[in-house]
């Protein structure tokens, strides 16, 4: 596990804890993978992560192959033919990566679930 550094900024305390949350949430099933991904993904950027972090760099990895299917709220404005296509390209990123973004969710709640 890479050495844990928390930024000095005011803020990194509420973005751990968002960690936290979107790591739990993912594990519990109660986040999608994908939002998942993108929420921690956006975090390791708003942290100012290593871009080498093993953990991290996988949500990053995930978010920019996955960066053209729609999330929940764009959703509504795509059409049923597009979705059904997106769904099956998710689907196999779910079962190429889950096991992979799921353990290392696991490893970002022994990271910061202390230091929130």
């Amino acid at each position: 596990m890479p050495a844990f550094h928390p930024p000095h900024r005011p803020q990194a305390r509420a973005l751990q804890l968002e960690v936290v949350r979107a790591a739990t949430a993912l594990l519990q099933d109660s986040l999608p993978l994908l939002a998942a991904v993108r929420a921690l993904a956006d975090l390791s950027r708003a942290l100012e992560v290593d871009v080498d972090d093993p953990d991290f760099s996988l949500f990053v990895a995930v978010d920019s192959e996955t960066d053209h299917l729609p999330g929940a709220d764009a959703r509504t404005a795509s059409s049923s033919s597009w979705l059904t296509q997106c769904d099956r390209e998710l689907a196999e990123v779910e079962r190429v990566h889950g096991p992979a973004v799921r353990a290392a969710a696991e490893r970002l709640l022994l990271r910061y679930a202390t230091a929130v």
